[in-house]
Protein backbone atom coordinates (compact mmCIF):
# COMPACT_ATOMS: atom_id res chain seq x y z
CA UNK A 1 0.00 0.00 0.00
CA UNK A 2 2.62 2.61 0.77
CA UNK A 3 4.53 1.69 -2.45
CA UNK A 4 1.31 2.38 -3.86
CA UNK A 5 0.17 5.79 -2.32
CA UNK A 6 4.36 6.88 -3.59
CA UNK A 7 3.75 5.50 -7.40
CA UNK A 8 0.45 7.57 -7.19
CA UNK A 9 1.88 11.08 -5.87
CA UNK A 10 4.99 10.69 -8.14
CA UNK A 11 4.83 8.34 -11.30
CA UNK A 12 1.41 8.41 -12.35
CA UNK A 13 -1.29 6.22 -14.04
CA UNK A 14 0.99 3.86 -16.11
CA UNK A 15 3.27 2.54 -13.62
CA UNK A 16 0.19 2.48 -10.62
CA UNK A 17 -1.41 0.19 -13.44
CA UNK A 18 1.69 -2.29 -13.38
CA UNK A 19 1.73 -2.26 -9.73
CA UNK A 20 -1.73 -2.85 -9.55
CA UNK A 21 -0.87 -5.90 -12.44
CA UNK A 22 2.18 -7.11 -10.29
CA UNK A 23 0.14 -7.22 -7.07
CA UNK A 24 -2.50 -9.22 -8.40
CA UNK A 25 0.64 -11.91 -9.91
CA UNK A 26 1.56 -12.57 -6.57
CA UNK A 27 -1.30 -12.92 -5.09
CA UNK A 28 -3.20 -14.72 -7.16
CA UNK A 29 -1.55 -18.01 -5.99
CA UNK A 30 -2.64 -17.46 -2.46
CA UNK A 31 -5.57 -17.31 -2.97
CA UNK A 32 -5.78 -20.64 -4.36
CA UNK A 33 -4.31 -21.83 -1.38
CA UNK A 34 -7.70 -21.26 0.43
CA UNK A 35 -8.85 -24.74 -1.07
CA UNK A 36 -5.71 -26.63 -2.83
CA UNK A 37 -5.71 -29.59 -4.87
CA UNK A 38 -5.63 -32.20 -2.42
CA UNK A 39 -5.28 -35.57 -4.07
CA UNK A 40 -5.12 -36.66 -7.78
CA UNK A 41 -7.08 -40.06 -8.40
CA UNK A 42 -7.20 -41.43 -11.71
CA UNK A 43 -6.73 -38.11 -12.95
CA UNK A 44 -9.75 -36.72 -10.82
CA UNK A 45 -9.10 -33.97 -8.86
CA UNK A 46 -10.18 -33.90 -5.30
CA UNK A 47 -9.48 -30.56 -3.36
CA UNK A 48 -9.12 -29.68 0.57
CA UNK A 49 -12.13 -28.73 1.07
CA UNK A 50 -14.37 -32.04 -0.32
CA UNK A 51 -11.49 -34.20 1.48
CA UNK A 52 -12.46 -32.14 4.81
CA UNK A 53 -16.41 -32.64 3.83
CA UNK A 54 -16.13 -35.81 3.14
CA UNK A 55 -13.91 -37.19 6.58
CA UNK A 56 -16.08 -34.82 9.04
CA UNK A 57 -19.01 -36.85 8.55
CA UNK A 58 -20.20 -39.45 10.44
CA UNK A 59 -22.02 -41.90 8.16
CA UNK A 60 -19.49 -41.86 5.80
CA UNK A 61 -18.31 -45.26 5.21
CA UNK A 62 -14.96 -46.40 6.06
CA UNK A 63 -13.81 -49.79 6.16
CA UNK A 64 -11.48 -50.94 9.03
CA UNK A 65 -8.09 -52.14 8.85
CA UNK A 66 -6.39 -48.84 7.83
CA UNK A 67 -5.99 -46.01 9.91
CA UNK A 68 -4.41 -43.15 8.40
CA UNK A 69 -7.00 -41.00 7.04
CA UNK A 70 -5.75 -40.04 3.84
CA UNK A 71 -5.27 -44.04 3.22
CA UNK A 72 -9.18 -44.14 4.37
CA UNK A 73 -9.80 -41.31 2.06
CA UNK A 74 -8.49 -43.09 -1.32
CA UNK A 75 -9.80 -46.67 -0.23
CA UNK A 76 -13.52 -44.52 -0.13
CA UNK A 77 -12.54 -42.82 -3.52
CA UNK A 78 -11.64 -45.94 -5.38
CA UNK A 79 -14.59 -47.87 -3.82
CA UNK A 80 -16.66 -45.01 -5.07
CA UNK A 81 -15.10 -45.47 -8.60
CA UNK A 82 -15.66 -48.81 -8.38
CA UNK A 83 -19.31 -48.91 -7.69
CA UNK A 84 -20.17 -46.83 -10.44
CA UNK A 85 -18.33 -48.66 -13.22
CA UNK A 86 -20.43 -51.12 -12.26
CA UNK A 87 -23.51 -49.25 -12.44
CA UNK A 88 -24.45 -49.47 -8.86
CA UNK A 89 -25.58 -45.94 -8.56
CA UNK A 90 -28.37 -47.08 -10.80
CA UNK A 91 -29.64 -49.96 -8.18
CA UNK A 92 -33.42 -49.41 -7.21
CA UNK A 93 -32.59 -49.49 -3.27
CA UNK A 94 -29.81 -47.19 -3.51
CA UNK A 95 -31.74 -44.66 -5.07
CA UNK A 96 -34.62 -45.26 -3.44
CA UNK A 97 -32.24 -44.79 -0.18
CA UNK A 98 -30.91 -41.49 -1.67
CA UNK A 99 -34.17 -39.82 -1.97
CA UNK A 100 -35.31 -40.58 1.14
CA UNK A 101 -32.41 -38.59 2.58
CA UNK A 102 -32.79 -36.36 0.27
CA UNK A 103 -36.47 -35.72 0.93
CA UNK A 104 -35.43 -35.39 5.02
CA UNK A 105 -32.69 -32.64 4.33
CA UNK A 106 -34.86 -30.64 1.62
CA UNK A 107 -37.39 -30.13 4.67
CA UNK A 108 -35.16 -26.50 6.09
CA UNK A 109 -34.57 -25.23 2.55
CA UNK A 110 -38.44 -25.56 1.55
CA UNK A 111 -39.83 -23.97 4.47
CA UNK A 112 -39.83 -20.67 5.99
CA UNK A 113 -37.26 -20.26 8.25
CA UNK A 114 -39.82 -18.12 10.98
CA UNK A 115 -42.22 -21.25 10.34
CA UNK A 116 -39.64 -23.89 11.32
CA UNK A 117 -38.52 -21.31 13.99
CA UNK A 118 -41.39 -21.35 15.84
CA UNK A 119 -42.48 -25.19 15.31
CA UNK A 120 -39.24 -26.06 16.73
CA UNK A 121 -38.80 -23.83 19.65
CA UNK A 122 -43.28 -25.25 20.98
CA UNK A 123 -41.27 -28.64 20.40
CA UNK A 124 -38.59 -28.05 22.35
CA UNK A 125 -40.54 -26.27 25.13
CA UNK A 126 -42.59 -29.87 25.38
CA UNK A 127 -39.29 -31.51 25.52
CA UNK A 128 -38.19 -29.28 28.13
CA UNK A 129 -40.85 -30.00 30.58
CA UNK A 130 -41.59 -33.36 30.00
CA UNK A 131 -38.10 -35.00 30.12
CA UNK A 132 -36.30 -35.09 33.18
CA UNK A 133 -32.79 -35.12 31.39
CA UNK A 134 -31.37 -35.75 27.92
CA UNK A 135 -29.36 -38.47 29.07
CA UNK A 136 -27.95 -40.41 32.06
CA UNK A 137 -24.91 -42.25 33.14
CA UNK A 138 -25.26 -45.52 34.75
CA UNK A 139 -23.75 -48.90 35.98
CA UNK A 140 -26.01 -51.63 37.12
CA UNK A 141 -25.92 -55.21 38.97
CA UNK A 142 -27.83 -57.08 36.32
CA UNK A 143 -28.51 -60.38 35.51
CA UNK A 144 -29.66 -61.88 32.22
CA UNK A 145 -32.96 -63.81 32.05
CA UNK A 146 -33.92 -65.27 29.22
CA UNK A 147 -38.01 -64.50 27.72
CA UNK A 148 -39.63 -67.96 28.43
CA UNK A 149 -37.70 -68.23 31.84
CA UNK A 150 -40.17 -69.79 34.40
CA UNK A 151 -41.76 -68.57 37.22
CA UNK A 152 -39.43 -70.07 39.82
CA UNK A 153 -36.40 -69.15 37.56
CA UNK A 154 -37.89 -65.38 38.23
CA UNK A 155 -38.49 -66.40 42.18
CA UNK A 156 -34.63 -67.07 42.46
CA UNK A 157 -33.37 -64.08 40.40
CA UNK A 158 -35.80 -61.92 42.37
CA UNK A 159 -34.76 -63.48 45.59
CA UNK A 160 -30.89 -63.64 44.70
CA UNK A 161 -30.96 -59.53 44.11
CA UNK A 162 -33.07 -58.78 46.61
CA UNK A 163 -30.13 -60.23 48.97
CA UNK A 164 -27.51 -57.89 47.28
CA UNK A 165 -29.42 -54.75 47.55
CA UNK A 166 -29.77 -55.51 51.50
CA UNK A 167 -25.96 -56.21 51.23
CA UNK A 168 -25.79 -52.45 49.37
CA UNK A 169 -27.85 -50.76 51.84
CA UNK A 170 -25.51 -52.08 55.00
CA UNK A 171 -22.54 -50.79 53.30
CA UNK A 172 -20.95 -53.18 50.06
CA UNK A 173 -20.05 -51.59 48.08
CA UNK A 174 -21.73 -51.01 45.05
CA UNK A 175 -19.24 -51.07 42.38
CA UNK A 176 -17.88 -54.54 43.65
CA UNK A 177 -21.09 -56.06 43.23
CA UNK A 178 -20.83 -55.08 39.78
CA UNK A 179 -17.64 -56.59 39.36
CA UNK A 180 -18.56 -59.98 41.45
CA UNK A 181 -22.31 -60.35 40.21
CA UNK A 182 -23.01 -58.76 37.57
CA UNK A 183 -23.44 -60.18 33.92
CA UNK A 184 -22.74 -56.31 32.37
CA UNK A 185 -19.45 -54.42 34.30
CA UNK A 186 -19.26 -51.58 32.21
CA UNK A 187 -20.29 -48.12 33.01
CA UNK A 188 -22.41 -46.69 29.98
CA UNK A 189 -24.63 -43.53 28.95
CA UNK A 190 -28.40 -44.19 28.58
CA UNK A 191 -30.27 -41.65 26.17
CA UNK A 192 -34.00 -41.62 25.15
CA UNK A 193 -35.27 -44.65 23.30
CA UNK A 194 -32.28 -46.68 24.04
CA UNK A 195 -33.23 -49.23 26.19
CA UNK A 196 -36.42 -50.76 27.42
CA UNK A 197 -39.33 -48.27 28.32
CA UNK A 198 -38.90 -49.92 32.19
CA UNK A 199 -35.55 -49.19 31.97
CA UNK A 200 -36.18 -45.17 31.32
CA UNK A 201 -39.00 -45.03 33.35
CA UNK A 202 -36.68 -46.00 36.63
CA UNK A 203 -33.24 -44.36 35.49
CA UNK A 204 -34.51 -41.16 34.31
CA UNK A 205 -36.34 -39.91 37.49
CA UNK A 206 -33.08 -41.04 39.49
CA UNK A 207 -30.39 -38.16 40.81
CA UNK A 208 -26.50 -39.50 40.70
CA UNK A 209 -25.26 -41.46 43.61
CA UNK A 210 -28.91 -42.55 44.34
CA UNK A 211 -29.61 -46.73 43.98
CA UNK A 212 -32.54 -48.05 42.71
CA UNK A 213 -34.42 -51.20 44.02
CA UNK A 214 -34.35 -54.64 42.15
CA UNK A 215 -36.69 -54.38 39.17
CA UNK A 216 -37.39 -56.33 35.57
CA UNK A 217 -37.32 -55.46 32.47
CA UNK A 218 -37.35 -57.96 29.02
CA UNK A 219 -33.57 -58.15 29.57
CA UNK A 220 -33.68 -59.37 33.16
CA UNK A 221 -33.33 -58.20 36.04
CA UNK A 222 -31.50 -54.97 37.35
CA UNK A 223 -29.90 -53.04 40.51
CA UNK A 224 -29.08 -49.67 38.97
CA UNK A 225 -26.74 -46.56 40.08
CA UNK A 226 -26.81 -43.40 38.30
CA UNK A 227 -23.32 -41.64 38.23
CA UNK A 228 -24.01 -38.96 35.99
CA UNK A 229 -27.06 -36.70 34.57
CA UNK A 230 -26.65 -34.45 31.55
CA UNK A 231 -29.86 -32.12 30.93
CA UNK A 232 -31.35 -31.45 27.63
CA UNK A 233 -29.10 -29.24 25.60
CA UNK A 234 -29.89 -25.71 24.79
CA UNK A 235 -31.90 -24.70 21.90
CA UNK A 236 -29.34 -24.12 19.41
CA UNK A 237 -27.57 -27.03 20.41
CA UNK A 238 -29.92 -29.12 18.82
CA UNK A 239 -32.07 -27.00 16.46
CA UNK A 240 -31.16 -28.80 13.73
CA UNK A 241 -31.83 -32.46 15.02
CA UNK A 242 -35.07 -30.88 16.06
CA UNK A 243 -35.98 -29.64 12.46
CA UNK A 244 -34.82 -32.92 10.88
CA UNK A 245 -37.64 -35.24 13.45
CA UNK A 246 -40.01 -32.72 14.21
CA UNK A 247 -41.11 -30.66 10.90
CA UNK A 248 -43.72 -32.50 9.19
CA UNK A 249 -45.66 -30.79 6.02
CA UNK A 250 -49.20 -30.98 8.19
CA UNK A 251 -47.61 -28.31 10.49
CA UNK A 252 -46.30 -25.66 7.90
CA UNK A 253 -49.40 -25.85 5.59
CA UNK A 254 -51.16 -23.00 6.62
CA UNK A 255 -48.45 -20.65 7.59
CA UNK A 256 -47.18 -21.69 4.36
CA UNK A 257 -48.89 -18.81 2.35
CA UNK A 258 -46.47 -15.97 2.21
CA UNK A 259 -43.77 -18.44 1.43
CA UNK A 260 -45.65 -19.85 -1.77
CA UNK A 261 -46.33 -16.19 -2.88
CA UNK A 262 -42.91 -15.30 -2.78
CA UNK A 263 -41.69 -18.52 -4.93
CA UNK A 264 -44.93 -17.67 -7.71
CA UNK A 265 -43.09 -14.08 -8.15
CA UNK A 266 -39.73 -16.11 -8.61
CA UNK A 267 -40.96 -18.52 -10.94
CA UNK A 268 -42.80 -16.09 -13.05
CA UNK A 269 -46.36 -17.27 -12.00
CA UNK A 270 -48.69 -16.15 -15.01
CA UNK A 271 -52.31 -17.48 -14.48
CA UNK A 272 -55.02 -17.76 -17.47
CA UNK A 273 -58.04 -16.28 -15.97
CA UNK A 274 -60.56 -17.45 -18.29
CA UNK A 275 -59.19 -20.76 -18.12
CA UNK A 276 -59.73 -20.82 -14.07
CA UNK A 277 -63.05 -19.55 -14.06
CA UNK A 278 -63.84 -22.84 -16.67
CA UNK A 279 -62.51 -24.52 -14.26
CA UNK A 280 -64.59 -23.37 -11.39
CA UNK A 281 -67.50 -23.39 -13.35
CA UNK A 282 -67.32 -26.42 -14.94
CA UNK A 283 -65.09 -28.55 -12.25
CA UNK A 284 -62.79 -29.57 -15.49
CA UNK A 285 -61.07 -28.05 -18.07
CA UNK A 286 -58.35 -29.38 -20.62
CA UNK A 287 -56.56 -25.44 -21.07
CA UNK A 288 -53.31 -24.31 -19.47
CA UNK A 289 -54.27 -22.83 -16.04
CA UNK A 290 -51.04 -21.39 -15.43
CA UNK A 291 -47.43 -21.33 -16.24
CA UNK A 292 -44.99 -21.58 -13.81
CA UNK A 293 -41.48 -21.20 -14.88
CA UNK A 294 -42.05 -21.10 -18.26
CA UNK A 295 -43.76 -24.96 -17.80
CA UNK A 296 -47.35 -24.71 -18.93
CA UNK A 297 -49.80 -26.75 -15.95
CA UNK A 298 -52.66 -28.12 -17.50
CA UNK A 299 -56.27 -28.82 -16.40
CA UNK A 300 -55.26 -32.34 -17.51
CA UNK A 301 -52.67 -31.67 -14.05
CA UNK A 302 -55.48 -30.54 -12.21
CA UNK A 303 -57.58 -33.46 -12.53
CA UNK A 304 -54.57 -35.99 -11.65
CA UNK A 305 -54.10 -33.82 -8.50
CA UNK A 306 -57.93 -33.60 -7.60
CA UNK A 307 -58.35 -37.53 -7.97
CA UNK A 308 -55.62 -38.04 -4.85
CA UNK A 309 -56.90 -34.50 -2.85
CA UNK A 310 -61.08 -34.70 -2.75
CA UNK A 311 -62.61 -31.37 -1.29
CA UNK A 312 -63.94 -28.31 -2.34
CA UNK A 313 -62.55 -26.99 -6.28
CA UNK A 314 -61.15 -23.90 -4.64
CA UNK A 315 -59.35 -25.63 -1.74
CA UNK A 316 -58.46 -28.24 -4.21
CA UNK A 317 -57.35 -25.07 -7.21
CA UNK A 318 -55.47 -23.45 -4.25
CA UNK A 319 -54.02 -26.78 -3.10
CA UNK A 320 -52.89 -27.54 -6.59
CA UNK A 321 -51.32 -24.22 -7.15
CA UNK A 322 -49.17 -24.28 -3.81
CA UNK A 323 -47.72 -28.40 -5.02
CA UNK A 324 -47.03 -27.24 -7.78
CA UNK A 325 -44.74 -24.18 -7.00
CA UNK A 326 -43.44 -25.79 -3.99
CA UNK A 327 -42.62 -29.19 -5.89
CA UNK A 328 -40.83 -26.88 -8.65
CA UNK A 329 -38.80 -25.23 -5.75
CA UNK A 330 -37.76 -28.81 -4.71
CA UNK A 331 -36.70 -29.30 -8.27
CA UNK A 332 -34.02 -26.64 -7.85
CA UNK A 333 -32.92 -27.42 -4.41
CA UNK A 334 -29.45 -28.37 -5.50
CA UNK A 335 -28.39 -25.53 -8.32
CA UNK A 336 -29.77 -23.38 -5.36
CA UNK A 337 -28.31 -24.53 -2.39
CA UNK A 338 -24.54 -26.46 -3.32
CA UNK A 339 -24.05 -27.39 0.48
CA UNK A 340 -27.08 -29.56 0.14
CA UNK A 341 -25.81 -31.23 -3.32
CA UNK A 342 -22.39 -31.82 -1.47
CA UNK A 343 -24.69 -33.55 1.41
CA UNK A 344 -26.29 -35.88 -1.42
CA UNK A 345 -23.55 -36.92 -3.14
CA UNK A 346 -21.41 -37.64 -0.34
CA UNK A 347 -24.58 -39.46 1.09
CA UNK A 348 -24.85 -41.90 -2.05
CA UNK A 349 -21.35 -41.87 -2.25
CA UNK A 350 -21.15 -43.56 0.66
CA UNK A 351 -24.38 -46.09 0.14
CA UNK A 352 -22.60 -47.21 -2.88
CA UNK A 353 -18.42 -47.62 -0.89
CA UNK A 354 -20.76 -49.92 1.70
CA UNK A 355 -22.60 -51.93 -1.43
CA UNK A 356 -19.29 -52.26 -3.09
CA UNK A 357 -17.57 -53.78 -0.44
CA UNK A 358 -20.41 -56.08 0.68
CA UNK A 359 -20.47 -57.41 -2.98
CA UNK A 360 -16.49 -58.10 -3.12
CA UNK A 361 -15.68 -58.26 0.29
CA UNK A 362 -18.57 -60.46 2.36
CA UNK A 363 -19.98 -62.06 -0.22
CA UNK A 364 -17.00 -63.36 -2.24
CA UNK A 365 -15.22 -64.50 0.63
CA UNK A 366 -17.96 -65.91 2.78
CA UNK A 367 -16.62 -67.99 5.87
CA UNK A 368 -17.70 -71.05 7.21
CA UNK A 369 -16.37 -72.87 10.16
CA UNK A 370 -13.76 -74.76 8.25
CA UNK A 371 -12.60 -71.30 6.81
CA UNK A 372 -12.47 -69.83 10.29
CA UNK A 373 -10.52 -72.68 11.96
CA UNK A 374 -7.86 -72.49 9.18
CA UNK A 375 -7.84 -68.61 10.22
CA UNK A 376 -7.65 -69.20 13.20
CA UNK A 377 -4.55 -72.05 13.25
CA UNK A 378 -2.68 -69.92 10.40
CA UNK A 379 -2.67 -66.85 12.91
CA UNK A 380 -2.99 -68.36 16.45
CA UNK A 381 0.01 -66.57 17.66
CA UNK A 382 -2.34 -63.28 17.11
CA UNK A 383 -4.07 -64.26 19.76
CA UNK A 384 -2.03 -65.08 22.51
CA UNK A 385 -2.83 -63.16 25.36
CA UNK A 386 -0.17 -61.09 27.42
CA UNK A 387 -0.94 -62.52 30.35
CA UNK A 388 -2.13 -65.62 31.21
CA UNK A 389 -5.98 -66.14 31.55
CA UNK A 390 -8.22 -69.28 33.66
CA UNK A 391 -10.53 -71.16 31.60
CA UNK A 392 -12.86 -73.46 33.66
CA UNK A 393 -15.57 -73.54 36.12
CA UNK A 394 -15.87 -71.34 39.98
CA UNK A 395 -18.63 -73.21 42.05
CA UNK A 396 -20.71 -71.35 45.32
CA UNK A 397 -22.33 -73.55 47.47
CA UNK A 398 -24.37 -73.04 50.78
CA UNK A 399 -21.40 -74.87 52.22
CA UNK A 400 -17.87 -76.11 52.05
CA UNK A 401 -18.35 -79.49 51.45
CA UNK A 402 -21.17 -79.34 48.97
CA UNK A 403 -18.99 -76.69 46.48
CA UNK A 404 -16.38 -79.79 46.62
CA UNK A 405 -19.34 -82.06 46.08
CA UNK A 406 -20.21 -79.70 43.35
CA UNK A 407 -17.21 -79.77 41.79
CA UNK A 408 -16.37 -83.05 41.47
CA UNK A 409 -19.60 -84.25 39.94
CA UNK A 410 -19.40 -81.78 37.23
CA UNK A 411 -15.70 -82.68 36.51
CA UNK A 412 -16.98 -86.08 34.93
CA UNK A 413 -19.76 -84.13 32.64
CA UNK A 414 -19.52 -82.33 29.73
CA UNK A 415 -19.63 -78.51 29.78
CA UNK A 416 -22.61 -77.67 27.84
CA UNK A 417 -24.83 -80.42 30.81
CA UNK A 418 -23.51 -78.14 33.72
CA UNK A 419 -26.32 -75.72 33.89
CA UNK A 420 -29.06 -78.20 33.60
CA UNK A 421 -26.96 -80.76 36.17
CA UNK A 422 -27.02 -78.32 38.76
CA UNK A 423 -30.91 -77.40 38.71
CA UNK A 424 -31.79 -81.08 38.30
CA UNK A 425 -29.30 -82.91 41.15
CA UNK A 426 -28.33 -79.44 43.60
CA UNK A 427 -30.76 -76.83 43.25
CA UNK A 428 -34.24 -78.80 42.81
CA UNK A 429 -37.86 -78.48 44.28
CA UNK A 430 -36.82 -74.49 44.21
CA UNK A 431 -33.75 -74.73 46.63
CA UNK A 432 -31.35 -72.94 45.30
CA UNK A 433 -27.99 -74.31 47.03
CA UNK A 434 -24.92 -73.95 44.23
CA UNK A 435 -24.82 -71.13 41.40
CA UNK A 436 -21.77 -71.28 39.44
CA UNK A 437 -19.66 -69.59 36.48
CA UNK A 438 -17.59 -71.05 33.56
CA UNK A 439 -15.60 -69.60 30.89
CA UNK A 440 -12.38 -68.14 30.23
CA UNK A 441 -11.36 -65.53 32.54
CA UNK A 442 -8.51 -62.44 32.32
CA UNK A 443 -7.44 -60.81 35.76
CA UNK A 444 -10.05 -58.34 36.91
CA UNK A 445 -13.16 -60.25 35.07
CA UNK A 446 -13.76 -62.32 38.33
CA UNK A 447 -13.40 -61.60 41.88
CA UNK A 448 -13.05 -65.25 43.26
CA UNK A 449 -10.92 -66.17 39.82
CA UNK A 450 -8.82 -63.32 40.78
CA UNK A 451 -8.31 -64.72 44.68
CA UNK A 452 -8.00 -68.35 44.19
CA UNK A 453 -6.15 -68.55 41.00
CA UNK A 454 -4.00 -64.90 40.43
CA UNK A 455 -4.09 -64.71 44.13
CA UNK A 456 -4.87 -61.17 44.14
CA UNK A 457 -7.12 -59.44 46.58
CA UNK A 458 -9.79 -61.02 48.70
CA UNK A 459 -13.30 -60.94 46.79
CA UNK A 460 -16.46 -60.80 48.81
CA UNK A 461 -18.53 -63.60 49.57
CA UNK A 462 -22.35 -64.25 48.03
CA UNK A 463 -24.70 -63.72 50.88
CA UNK A 464 -26.83 -66.88 49.57
CA UNK A 465 -23.64 -68.66 48.48
CA UNK A 466 -20.25 -68.13 50.86
CA UNK A 467 -18.37 -70.63 49.81
CA UNK A 468 -16.27 -70.66 46.94
CA UNK A 469 -13.92 -73.36 44.83
CA UNK A 470 -12.32 -73.59 41.16
CA UNK A 471 -11.70 -76.07 38.98
CA UNK A 472 -9.89 -75.29 35.52
CA UNK A 473 -6.10 -74.39 34.73
CA UNK A 474 -4.45 -71.35 33.09
CA UNK A 475 -4.18 -70.78 29.53
CA UNK A 476 -2.10 -68.44 27.94
CA UNK A 477 -4.24 -68.10 24.63
CA UNK A 478 -7.78 -69.57 22.93
CA UNK A 479 -8.20 -73.13 22.73
CA UNK A 480 -10.48 -73.27 19.82
CA UNK A 481 -11.38 -70.89 17.30
CA UNK A 482 -15.45 -70.88 18.73
CA UNK A 483 -13.73 -69.50 21.86
CA UNK A 484 -12.50 -66.04 19.95
CA UNK A 485 -15.07 -66.57 17.14
CA UNK A 486 -16.77 -63.35 16.79
CA UNK A 487 -12.97 -61.51 16.39
CA UNK A 488 -12.04 -63.80 14.29
CA UNK A 489 -14.75 -62.88 11.98
CA UNK A 490 -13.97 -59.03 11.84
CA UNK A 491 -10.71 -59.91 11.62
CA UNK A 492 -11.04 -62.50 8.79
CA UNK A 493 -13.20 -60.07 6.66
CA UNK A 494 -11.09 -57.17 7.67
CA UNK A 495 -7.86 -59.35 6.10
CA UNK A 496 -10.11 -59.86 2.72
CA UNK A 497 -11.28 -56.03 2.83
CA UNK A 498 -7.89 -55.26 2.42
CA UNK A 499 -6.26 -57.50 0.23
CA UNK A 500 -9.37 -56.21 -2.73
CA UNK A 501 -8.63 -52.44 -1.53
CA UNK A 502 -4.82 -53.19 -2.88
CA UNK A 503 -6.08 -54.86 -5.48
CA UNK A 504 -8.04 -51.43 -6.46
CA UNK A 505 -4.70 -49.78 -5.73
CA UNK A 506 -2.47 -51.42 -7.78
CA UNK A 507 -4.33 -50.73 -11.09
CA UNK A 508 -5.14 -47.23 -9.94
CA UNK A 509 -2.98 -43.83 -10.18
CA UNK A 510 -3.43 -41.59 -6.61
CA UNK A 511 -1.16 -38.75 -6.87
CA UNK A 512 -1.35 -36.67 -3.30
CA UNK A 513 -0.21 -33.15 -2.89
CA UNK A 514 2.91 -33.67 -0.48
CA UNK A 515 2.35 -30.04 1.00
CA UNK A 516 -1.15 -29.87 1.41
CA UNK A 517 -0.91 -33.15 3.15
CA UNK A 518 1.59 -31.86 5.55
CA UNK A 519 -0.81 -29.26 6.86
CA UNK A 520 -3.50 -31.86 7.00
CA UNK A 521 -1.05 -34.36 9.58
CA UNK A 522 -0.33 -30.89 11.41
CA UNK A 523 -3.67 -30.71 12.47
Amino acid sequence: IFIFNVANMIVGKWFRFACILIGLILIYPMMLQGNPLMIRINGKEISYSDFRRICERDSIFFPTGRMDPIDRFIDFCLMVEAARQAEMDTLPDIRQQVEEYRRKLSKPYLLNEQVVDKIVEATYKRMATGYDAERVQVCHVFRYLPQNASARTLRAAEVRMDSIYEAIQKGSSFEECVRCFSDEKQTFWVGRLQMPIEFEDVVFRMKPGQISKPFFTPQGIHIVKVLAREEIPPFPAIKDSLIEKHVSRIQVKKEMASVVEKLKKDFGYNPDHLAMQELYRNGHTTRTLFVLGGKPYTGVDFNAFAAAHPGTISRQIEDFIAKSVLDLENSCLEQKYPELAGQLQVYQDSLLAYEIYRKEVYEKNFCDDARLKSYFETHRVKYDWKEPRYRGLVVHAVTKRMAKQVRKFLKKLPEAEWNNAVRLVFNADGKSQVSIEYGTFAVGENAFVDELVFKKRKAVPLPDHPFTVVEGKRVNGPESYQEIRDRLLVDYYQDAGLRWLDSLRAVSKVEINQEVLKTVNNH
